[in-house]
């Protein structure tokens, strides 16, 4: 390689070079998504008033109310670590989530009994509409967290916030729905984190082939 052809390798990489923006420290990023989770369920629970947690038995909510205090934490925890490169992760991040949605589901179907519900779609329909406006809150909260972070992989964080942002909609249902009926639960309560998860991936794929699209 001759002098010239070094003069204009130089040039180009010194023509991309921009400044990196300094990362906060991790617990900051920590903090904020587990204080938006905690504000927005808090909020949904005032608003549509604790119904379910009158009904509850003190195990039902001990392994319910437990097992989504951990779910959080461990994803918002697992963003993290996706936000600092070279930070080492627990938990292998494409997988913590399907993993912590089939922790959830065993958790529900060994607490919770199979009842009749002659309203399935109808109840179900109800939940919807006092869920996603939770989520999708949530969801936009958290996008903006992330993108203060250096994310190498946007579809595995994409899944992971979507995931955490439907189990914001989760812990509300959780106290305020009087339904107790497994599949109920199973489909229009934790239904939510796995519609986050989905919508979040889908969300990373779209943006990644628009931005490829227009580079």
């Amino acid at each position: 390689m001759n002098a010239s052809q070094i003069d204009r390798l130089q040039k180009m990489i010194i023509e991309d070079m921009r400044p990196v923006r300094r990362l906060l420290p991790s617990w900051v990023f920590l903090s904020a998504f587990l204080l938006v989770f905690g504000a927005l369920s808090y909020v949904g629970m005032l608003y549509l008033r604790p119904c379910d947690w009158f009904v509850f038995m003190p195990g039902q909510k001990i392994a319910v109310f437990s097992t989504l205090a951990a779910s959080a934490g461990l994803l918002a925890f697992s963003l993290v670590r996706q936000m600092v490169p070279g930070k080492k992760s627990l938990f292998r991040p494409e997988l913590l989530p399907v993993c912590l949605f089939v922790v959830l589901s065993l958790v529900i179907g060994s607490a919770f009994q199979v009842r009749t519900d002659p309203h399935f779609l109808r109840s179900g329909e109800a939940c919807l509409k006092a869920g996603i406006p939770y989520a999708i809150p949530a969801a936009v909260v958290f996008w903006l967290i992330v993108r203060r972070g250096a994310v190498l992989s946007p579809r595995i964080a994409g899944a992971t916030a979507g995931m955490l942002a439907g189990l914001v909609s989760t812990t509300v249902l959780e106290v305020h729905c009087p339904n107790l009926n497994v599949w109920h639960i199973l489909v229009w309560h934790i239904g939510f984190a796995l519609l986050g998860f989905l919508t979040g991936l889908l969300i990373a794929i779209a943006g990644q082939a628009l931005g490829n699209r227009m580079s």
